[in-house]
């Protein structure tokens, strides 16, 4: 009896391997549609593209060439805080990146605006690329507030940022 389960087990293992393998993708729940791109990369092929700015931490904090998603996921780790013109007067803003094990998606990072105790909570979530030049990125950003929604220009030195994240 032990012998022909055996027999019945040996018959049967590549069939279960094979369905095993092919069967793990379907359980997957993870994503990954961040590509980062370095200010030495920028093109205009990347004009009107929805993009995430990643500031630099400091002057020397700085990056070339093309970079990995395990990379992205180190670059993201520090979270730099950068002040800039929203509207009329100068507001600070800190980075929120949101990345899990298996996903990292574009519409989850954000700009969440620092402020004193008890004022509204400001984001900012997408935002395009207009225009670029030698010195300074120009974006459309969709800022969000508990009262409203406004679309703003913002005109932002390009020394201050390390890269830009962009939807592949």
């Amino acid at each position: 009896m032990f012998l022909e389960v055996m027999k019945v087990f040996k018959q049967l293992t590549p069939a279960l391997l094979f369905l095993i393998i092919n069967t793990t993708s379907l359980f997957s729940q993870g994503g990954w549609d961040l590509q980062y791109i370095s200010m030495d990369s920028l093109s205009p092929k990347y004009l009107g593209e929805e993009v995430r700015i990643d500031f630099k931490g400091s002057a020397a904090d700085t990056l070339h060439g093309k970079l990995t998603a395990l990379k992205i996921r180190g670059l993201l780790f520090k979270k730099d805080t950068v002040s800039f013109s929203l509207g009329e007067k100068v507001e600070k803003f800190k980075e929120r990146w949101t990345l899990y094990p298996d996903q990292g998606i574009l519409r989850e990072q954000t700009l969440e605006r620092v402020g004193a105790m008890g004022e509204e909570k400001t984001f900012i979530r997408e935002m395009y690329l207009v225009d670029f030049d030698e010195t300074t990125l120009t974006v459309e950003a969709l800022v969000y507030r508990p009262s409203e929604q406004t679309r703003e220009t913002l005109i932002l030195n390009k020394s201050a940022v390390k890269g830009l994240l962009v939807r592949y």
